[in-house]
């Protein structure tokens, strides 16, 4: 459950009440996190994604700021251990400016989540086989060196493991004790759901080169000029996307079946009204097998003026080999998830605004897309629309 008050509160105040330990908050970090390396005793400072609700009432709106310590931070004695990172959440802001001080852990990462144990994140850990294989298959790529292979199984053997964390990357936190709301809090009233907006009658799929097969459905929509696309992803800690041509390609490849990290691996190209993506963007991850992504493609339309964008989100989840043609990536079917992710980190770099969502001639509630891949969406396109940031 998210942070929230079931009670109903006057708009404007809200009455006594307290929220359960065991209540928790979905946060987003701003800056890495290495065990062993990010020094212990440290504070941190990490962003909320959800509002603190009391009844109807929004006591703490989402995307603001909460103080953290780093309790615990130590790498594993050998790639065969384990490092271990504590973070204790103390306080968060309230829209008064005034804080609120609580008491939280984290209770999942996005990237490991299984990982977090009694508020405790600990380091993967593999096996001597599993680590000199890795390298083997590393150095066998590059150079047939079986000598020189061994020496690095060895090396990573020794190195030490530790929990990393990724600026951008999404939490969740729990409270390990009751947050107490003091009477008279001011706050607003929670938003009502957004209806269907009145949008342009474009294409609702991507298709191949061909433009006979389908591909990804369009699932969100930007309103306004290159630069504030570009600025409101780099706002939200996104990187654009390498161009997809073949060396680029091949790269990505690569460091795909490698498991190495590439934070700004290109992706395979689709293509919208006869013309491949023009700007693509990703967050970091951990290994290029997985990530965040969405393309974009400028239209001919505009709405009150602004250029019309659409774009195509969904996460790679790991690799899809196939017997003829190159390895692709294998994504998650409920693509929904990640139109909505896409939309609450841009909300979080504050660049834009949700306009609301539309419908599109030609949706799918699902399918496959060109690289048989299976989705499931409701159909629905977010709007987002650019504003001036300083960022």
């Amino acid at each position: 459950m998210l942070l929230a008050l079931a009670t109903v509160c006057p708009v404007g105040a809200v009455s006594s009440q307290t929220i359960p330990a065991g209540a928790t908050l979905r946060i987003r970090f701003l800056e890495p996190i290495v065990s062993g390396r990010t020094p212990a005793h440290g504070e941190i400072r990490v962003q909320s994604l959800d509002a603190l609700q009391a009844g109807g009432c929004i006591v703490v709106p989402a995307f603001t700021p909460l103080m953290g310590t780093i309790e615990t931070s130590r790498a594993g004695r050998t790639a065969l251990g384990h490092g271990s990172l504590r973070i204790v959440f103390d306080s968060i802001q309230a829209q008064t400016g005034d804080w609120l001080s609580l008491s939280a852990v984290l209770d999942s990462l996005e990237w490991s989540p299984r990982r977090v144990k009694n508020g405790t994140a600990f380091s993967g850990r593999k096996a001597v086989a599993w680590l000199a294989g890795e390298r083997l298959v590393l150095l066998a790529a590059h150079v047939a060196a079986a000598p020189a292979a061994a020496v690095e199984a060895g090396q990573i053997v020794l190195a030490r493991s530790r929990v990393g964390i990724l600026a951008g990357e999404e939490a969740v936190i729990r409270l390990i004790s009751a947050l107490p709301v003091p009477a008279g809090f001011p706050c607003d009233s929670a938003p009502t759901p957004m209806g269907l907006m009145a949008f342009p009658h474009l294409a609702g799929r991507t298709s191949d080169r061909s433009g006979r097969v389908p591909g990804d459905p369009v699932n969100v929509a930007f309103l306004g000029s290159q630069e504030g696309l570009e600025k409101a992803f780099a706002a939200a800690s996104w990187n654009l996307a390498y161009r997809s041509t073949r060396a680029h390609l091949i790269r990505g490849v690569g460091d795909a079946i490698l498991g190495r990290q590439d934070l700004s691996a290109p992706v395979s190209p689709q293509y919208y009204s006869g013309h491949s993506e023009d700007l693509a963007f990703e967050r970091a991850s951990p290994s290029a097998r997985i990530r965040h992504h969405v393309r974009f493609w400028r239209t001919d339309s505009t709405v009150a003026g602004d250029s019309v964008w659409v774009g195509s989100a969904n996460q790679d989840i790991g690799l899809l080999i196939k017997v003829h043609g190159i390895p692709t990536h294998r994504i998650d079917s409920l693509i929904d998830l990640e139109r909505e992710l896409v939309v609450r980190e841009l909300q979080a770099g504050r660049c834009i605004r949700i306009h609301g969502y539309a419908s599109l001639p030609g949706a799918a509630g699902r399918g496959v897309n060109a690289a048989r891949q299976r989705f499931v969406t409701d159909q629905l396109v977010a709007v987002v629309q650019e504003l001036s940031c300083d960022k």
